[in-house]
């Protein structure tokens, strides 16, 4: 007889380790695909580490916020420390940026929901894109027009002033913006709550949005 043993969830405190020269992610929804993105970094080898502490995050150098940003998830104290984080020289990336009055950090107005974007391009004459040379690399697809599958649903993100990458009705699918004299990098990837979840990052001079 094979006696096959319950399953224990991943914990994300396995992550929990590290210096501060790693990559900090700040864990907003212990709930959330966490293990995946975890997986993803260690394949390519970015070393990094997992926190839901604010403070401890933001004593590294780049912070990423997953798999979001937003009043519901963050309390005011943390939102602002995030917002001053760029100012001081530190790189912010958040993903899924809805709330929390960050929208200004991150260099767009608003964040709207559509189920109606099917692809998007990246910007043509961005120096941080010049590597990107072939037309499969510069236009991505997001998702399939065919009568009958559900299309995933993105955030578009209006009024950017630098995107690095545009949807076909022109909102931001990610974005840049630049803080004191560092380059400043925002990305945003219209969420379909999952992929196009909007990603920001922020250095000394800049944010990023995805």
């Amino acid at each position: 007889m094979t006696v096959v043993p319950p399953q224990v969830p991943a914990s994300w405190t396995t992550y929990g380790q590290g210096s501060t020269s790693r990559l900090a992610i700040l864990l907003t929804d212990p709930d959330s695909s966490w293990l995946g993105l975890a997986h993803g970094l260690k394949s390519v080898g970015i070393p990094f580490r997992i926190t839901r502490d604010v403070h401890e995050a933001l004593a590294h150098q780049v912070v990423l916020v997953y798999p979001m940003i937003s009043g519901k998830v963050l309390a005011p104290e943390a939102l602002q420390a995030l917002a001053e984080f760029p100012k001081a020289g530190g790189t912010l990336i958040g993903v899924q940026v809805l709330g929390g009055g960050l929208n200004q950090v991150f260099g767009f107005r608003d964040a709207v929901a559509s189920r109606q974007r099917y692809g998007m391009r990246l910007a043509a004459s961005d120096p941080l894109l010049a590597g990107l040379t072939d037309p499969r690399e510069r236009q991505l697809r997001v998702d399939i027009r065919d009568k009958g599958l559900e299309v995933m649903g993105t955030y578009g993100y209006t009024e950017s002033t630098a995107p690095l990458a545009l949807f076909e009705d022109g909102t931001a699918a990610i974005t840049q913006a630049t803080y004191g004299r560092g380059p400043g990098l925002r990305d945003r990837i219209g969420s379909r709550v999952s992929v196009s979840e909007g990603v920001q990052q922020s250095r000394r001079g800049t944010r990023t949005d995805l």
